[in-house]
């Protein structure tokens, strides 16, 4: 009944001589809601369960929780098994900084682990941990990572095409999956904003402007689209696609069941992300060359040298030339350097042009400075 009515109102509002009306209303409506924050994505937290806070289990859980920090920054599910890495998983208990136990109060954490009752919180030792990614020569992805938003959508085997809201289990396994493994994810409410603003026809036939409302609504970085379905044999297929940091994420491929598809999806994303935004730590292997303008202020200098100072993956910051309110800089980086262009890129404080001015042999790209507060 309530999709009915839905229909008729969002249809009553499109008709004709009402769409900037429809429009507007749509627009307030949404901003009057709150949208939901994007799952917190700090690779260096983690929380264990754990049954009981003997030191057998303590020891266990440190081990789980370094081998998922070395999983988030290195995007390789299988990174634990390095030789170089067995030493520091033995004493696992030398990379954490912080750590304390709280109740499970979570019901589908504790229905997931039946036998747990209480969380072992740790905080990974970050200089501790990059400096043995830089000695294993792994690269590793220490920056901001994008906030993707996933919309799923579902089709039944009588035809009936849904899309899924936070309460399904495809979205609560997608959005686990991203805790796990670093990566901000979250889907859209499905609240009466978002059913009133979307038509699950537009977006399964992946109409251009369709997905409109969510940027607007969410602001994410990425929107994600997730199509499950069953082929003419009963099979499902899940099929994804969007563009994450300007490039075509997109694959369809066979899973047992729909639920399977969001992990399958986690694991290949980071993979692709990791792929493109990880550094190697250890070696001078290029230098990247930077003009910043409209820096008027001595604090937004300062505050570019420390974050400059912050990036891993920078081993020297140089500053070569002072002309009016442009620096000139000379950034030595541990990889190459169109990688690292790629990661200031996605951490949005530096915004360099798409095309650097070539000085001789030498090519500078020009760059903005974003001053946070």
């Amino acid at each position: 009944m309530l999709a009915d009515w839905l229909h008729g109102l969002r249809g009553w509002m499109m008709g004709s001589g009402t769409t900037g009306m429809a429009a507007t209303a749509l627009a307030l409506l949404a901003l009057a809601l709150p949208a939901p924050s994007f799952a917190a994505a700090d690779p260096y937290q983690v929380s264990v369960p754990v049954p009981d806070q003997s030191a057998g289990a303590r020891r266990s859980a440190e081990r789980e929780a370094l081998t998922r920090v070395l999983i988030r920054l290195s995007g390789d599910p299988e990174v634990a098994r390095r030789q170089e890495l067995a030493g520091a998983l033995r004493a696992a208990q030398n990379y954490f900084v912080r750590s304390g136990y709280a109740r499970i109060r979570d019901p589908e954490l504790a229905e997931a682990h039946p036998e747990a009752r209480w969380l072992l919180e740790l905080e990974a030792d970050r200089s501790g941990i990059l400096r043995l990614l830089r000695e294993s020569d792994i690269p590793a992805w220490t920056g901001r990572r994008p906030e993707v938003l996933v919309l799923i959508l579902r089709e039944e085997p009588d035809g009936e095409r849904l899309i899924l809201d936070p309460r399904s289990e495809e979205a609560r396994t997608l959005v686990r999956a991203g805790r796990d493994r670093g990566l901000p994810l979250t889907v859209p409410l499905m609240d009466l904003p978002d059913q009133l603003a979307l038509d699950a026809g537009a977006l399964w036939a992946r109409f251009e402007d369709a997905t409109a409302p969510l940027q607007q609504r969410y602001q994410p970085d990425a929107i994600l689209m997730l199509r499950l379905y069953p082929d003419a044999l009963g099979r499902w297929v899940a099929d994804w696609e969007g563009q994450v940091g300007g490039e075509l994420f997109a694959a369809a491929v066979e899973v047992p069941e729909p639920v399977s598809a969001a992990g399958l999806l986690v694991d290949r994303l980071s993979a692709r992300l990791t792929a493109r935004y990880a550094l190697r730590l250890g070696g001078d292997a290029d230098s990247l060359w930077l003009q910043v303008d409209q820096l008027s202020e001595v604090g937004a200098y300062a505050g570019l040298m420390r974050y400059l100072a912050g990036v891993s993956g920078v081993s020297r910051v140089q500053l070569v030339q002072v002309r009016d309110h442009s620096l000139l800089l000379r950034l030595d980086s541990s990889d190459d350097a169109e990688r690292l262009l790629d990661l200031l890129r996605l951490e949005a404080r530096l915004q360099p042009d798409t095309t650097p001015e070539q000085v001789g042999d030498v090519a500078v790209w020009r760059a903005r400075w974003r001053q946070e507060g």
